[in-house]
């Protein structure tokens, strides 16, 4: 389509290795749309990528691009696609193997990508994708709170998880709580955007996690609950203009 300019690498490594450089934007195909970045977030998974952590995935193809958050404008699709068009502000996330957030433009699977909603800045909707959907499978998929299962649209999972996910636990418990003992014996979900449990690009939340290894033990209980509690609070992370 266009040249364009993107943090790419080279060979597997350290931050040292990064280059902003141009490349050129390639036609979205089949069910693929062309989005404009407006911001992008950061997640531990990225760095990982790069220093080559998972690289028996990621192959030995270079130059390889940076970055899986993203929000911005839709400038081109593909075929098959119809629910989006040029103009539409988006939020979603690269395609593992290719990345491409972290620079002027992407292309990417038409069914990564949401509309985004009026009320959700560029910066705030860019931080939801990786973190959000981590979080979503915490209460879904391990927690199996039943408040959440009315949303079956990735739009509506990620609206809910940013907008209302930090005021659920005080008003769980006031209505039954979090079926923790859902949870016991589960090890917390760590997602491709966490690098402990809990962390997230997302207000901090506190869920507490009873796991085998992290519950608080009979011979230091404060301690041990006080560094629980620490290790399933999420953390904010930051986000960068593209």
């Amino acid at each position: 389509m266009s040249t364009m300019k993107r943090l790419q690498y080279h060979q597997y490594g350290g931050p040292e290795l990064m280059r902003l450089e141009h490349f050129d934007l390639d036609t979205p195909g089949r069910g693929e749309v062309a989005v404009r970045v407006q911001f992008a977030a950061i997640n531990p998974i990225d760095w990982k990528l790069r220093q080559g952590v998972m690289k028996m995935m990621t192959g030995q193809k270079f130059p390889r691009a940076m970055g899986f958050d993203f929000s911005g404008t839709v400038i081109a699709v593909g075929p098959e696609v119809a629910r989006l068009q040029p103009g539409d502000a988006v939020f979603g996330l690269a395609r593992f193997k290719e990345s491409g957030a972290l620079g002027q433009a992407l292309v990417t699977n038409a069914k990564f990508v949401a509309k985004k909603p009026d009320g959700v800045s560029f910066a705030d909707a860019a931080c939801l994708g990786t973190p959000g959907m981590t979080t979503w499978g915490s209460l879904i998929d391990k927690a199996h709170h039943p408040r959440f299962h009315r949303h079956a649209t990735l739009h509506r999972r990620l609206v809910r998880v940013a907008g209302r996910l930090p005021h659920v636990p005080r008003r769980a418990r006031r209505e039954g709580g979090l079926p923790r003992r859902a949870l016991r014996g589960q090890p917390p979900a760590i997602g491709q955007g966490m690098a402990y449990p809990g962390q997230a690009a997302l207000p901090p939340l506190r869920l507490r996690l009873t796991t085998p290894a992290a519950a608080p033990t009979a011979r230091h209980p404060g301690r041990a609950a006080r560094a629980h509690r620490a290790s399933a609070t999420a953390r904010t992370r930051g986000c960068i203009p593209g």
